[in-house]
């Protein structure tokens, strides 16, 4: 027998234990208090009671265990999570949940530390001036830890700080590690001085091309092909000084070969007309003839060959208009003094 001193003192000091949340010492209070005066009044619920608060308070110790580890992995601090996830499992018994929490933890560590030794790789190739190999050692880094925002961001500096090296070897590669920087890391952004680079080798590179085609055609005579192929050039490229150069020799040649078959043109058709104007008899056809060589000789005005042609032919149908007329006229010794000055003036008519 115990005193009811003893009893109210023990049941009073595990009432406050679990008003004051130290529900496993008042857990003990109570069980102490059961094996001194187990009849005590409603003393089993108590031990339930303290009891289902233990195990509450253990799952709400539990809940905030995993969302301490969960906020650690969201902020990729996987040896922090890992620490805690120990903790955990010496408190807790085994649990499906902590187990994946720490395999995923375990899994991102060793990519990252992975994609960290593979990124000092890549910068010492960098630093050996061997650009190919630090280009795709960056792209392995982020193949493998591309989750890791340190890893992103470790390689799209690397990337833009050695861009401006590939550019002297290969434009497209240069192109490609910029490409690749920005999809690791958008908010880093390629120098003005780098841009400013890339346009002009890029331009120079397109250029090149460009004249090589041009050639190409000019050899093959195609002209009107090497025009079009710089002003396409000149379209992406406005103002570029040795492109206007060439499309100004290239439409001067044009100009040239354009005015020599005018030339050729024009003078067929003038000898051609004399020849027609021989055969005609009427002064109407005659008229027309003379008003097609007025035409001739307008649209070749700054060609003296073609004018001194134009000029002859003119004489010539002048001629046999007035003879023509003379002779409709009966008039026909003056039809043939006429005839026999322009026979003079132009004897192939005999």
């Amino acid at each position: 027998m115990c005193s009811s001193d003893l009893v109210a003192t023990v049941a009073n000091r595990a009432r406050a234990l679990e008003r004051s949340g130290s529900v496993s010492e008042a857990l003990e209070q109570w069980k102490y208090l059961e094996t001194v005066y187990a009849s005590f009044p409603d003393l089993a619920e108590s031990i339930a009671a303290c009891t289902r608060g233990l195990e509450e308070q253990r799952q709400a110790r539990r809940r905030s265990v995993v969302a301490d580890v969960e906020k650690a992995l969201d902020k990729h601090l996987y040896s922090e999570a890992l620490e805690l996830l120990q903790k955990a499992q010496q408190e807790f018994p085994p649990d499906g949940n902590f187990v994946e929490l720490e395999r995923f933890a375990n899994d991102h560590l060793q990519a990252l530390n992975a994609a960290a030794r593979i990124l000092d790789e890549a910068c010492r190739a960098f630093d050996n001036r061997d650009i190919f190999d630090g280009f795709e050692g960056a792209r392995n880094a982020l193949q493998i830890g591309g989750d890791e925002p340190s890893i992103r961001t470790a390689a799209a500096k690397m990337l833009l700080d050695h861009a401006s090296d590939a550019l002297h070897l290969d434009i497209s590669l240069c192109e490609m590690m910029i490409a690749e920087a920005a999809a690791a890391d958008p908010q880093q952004s390629v120098s003005q001085e780098l841009a400013e680079a890339l346009r002009n080798a890029r331009e120079q590179q397109t250029f090149e091309r460009c004249v090589t085609t041009v050639e190409q055609f000019e050899a093959s005579g195609n002209l009107a092909g090497a025009l079009c192929e710089i002003r396409l050039f000149l379209s992406k490229f406005p103002g570029h000084a040795k492109a206007l150069a060439i499309e100004h020799r290239v439409s001067t040649e044009i100009g040239t070969l354009e005015k020599e078959a005018a030339r050729r043109r024009a003078l067929a058709e003038l000898r051609k007309l004399q020849e027609h104007a021989a055969s005609l008899v009427d002064a109407s056809a005659l008229q027309e003839l003379q008003r097609v060589v007025s035409k001739v000789a307008v649209e070749c005005s700054d060609d003296l060959t073609v004018k001194e042609v134009a000029e002859r032919t003119q004489s010539i149908l002048s001629a046999l208009t007035e003879i023509h007329g003379l002779f409709a006229a009966g008039q026909f010794d003056a039809a043939h003094e006429i005839s026999a000055r322009a026979l003079e003036r132009h004897p192939e008519y005999r």
